[in-house]
């Protein structure tokens, strides 16, 4: 091999080199750019309780409750990691602990555009310190009713609950709520139990059709068949803590039978830790962390 064949070679060697790397870097640029045109739904691992971070193309950010007091780690991480500093829109959907005992030491460490609760409050340290965490800092309050609607950047949004508001019931009180993104659906049922979920089917059974559901009262008097046939999901989210820290972890599991026989794909924060799902409002990918 002369010495000129070999210099030829190995510039041809270099520019293959070359051009696989900018290939790589182009398709990291392209997916960077598609993923900035999407709406993202982040399930967070608060083990038991409900935590969920929405981000939407324009820059809007909403939140849906904020687990209990010590989900605040799992929260600042995330937040921190996608360099967000204010909440756009922060859902409540009811004063139980499990959804709301972050909710005022993000107030205190963000910006929060407005809070939407429920017309039901709680005797419980936790609420009154968030009232008042509410009132302290002026923050813009929307009563929850179901037929509201409001927007999330190019996302509709809808109450379709609490149909009953009752004090004495609030986990079947939760705010239910129905995202339309595109074509794609998504319906967050907070804590509705059975009762809720029946009396939301006696409403306007097509409302509740759905791409994705997040499963109510992590499946736990949750999610019958008949409502399952009527939301006919094809990803069903359900966050929770390990089945076995449930007095009822068989009518859980029971849940999580029927999801599967519906064929929706079945994804759990105790399994798959934080569940990140994408939608450009055609398509809908889904990523774990485990």
């Amino acid at each position: 091999m002369t010495r000129r064949t070999a210099r030829n070679i190995s510039l041809i060697f270099l520019l293959c080199l070359l051009a696989i790397i900018g290939y790589a870097f182009w398709s990291t640029y392209q997916q960077k750019q598609a993923q900035e045109k999407q709406l993202s739904l982040r399930v967070l691992d608060v083990q038991h309780g409900d935590c969920m971070l929405l981000t939407e193309p324009s820059g809007k950010t909403m939140m849906i409750d904020t687990g209990q007091s010590f989900a605040k780690s799992t929260i600042e991480q995330t937040l921190d990691e996608l360099q967000i500093d204010t909440i756009d829109i922060l859902i409540l959907t009811h004063p139980h602990n499990d959804h709301i005992g972050s909710a005022s030491w993000l107030m205190e460490n963000y910006t929060i555009g407005e809070v939407h609760q429920i017309p039901c409050g709680r005797d419980s340290d936790a609420y009154r310190t968030l009232q008042q965490t509410i009132t302290d800092k002026q923050i813009n309050t929307v009563e929850i009713h179901a037929g509201d609607t409001f927007s999330f950047g190019q996302a509709t949004c809808t109450y379709l609950g609490p149909l009953d508001p009752d004090p004495d019931d609030l986990n079947n009180a939760s705010a239910v709520l129905r995202m339309q993104y595109g074509e794609r659906t998504f319906l967050f049922m907070g804590d509705a139990k059975s009762d809720a979920e029946s009396a939301l089917m006696s409403e306007d059974l097509s409302a509740l059709r759905a791409d994705v559901l997040k499963v109510g009262h992590h499946a736990r008097n949750s999610t019958s068949s008949v409502f399952l046939k009527a939301v006919r999901p094809s990803y069903a989210i359900v966050s929770l803590d390990k089945p076995s820290t449930y007095d009822d972890a068989d009518e859980q599991a029971e849940v999580f039978d029927a999801i599967e026989a519906t064929g929706a794909k079945l994804y759990r924060t105790d399994e798959n830790g934080t569940i990140l799902l994408r939608t450009d409002g055609s398509s809908i990918t889904v990523q774990t962390e485990k």
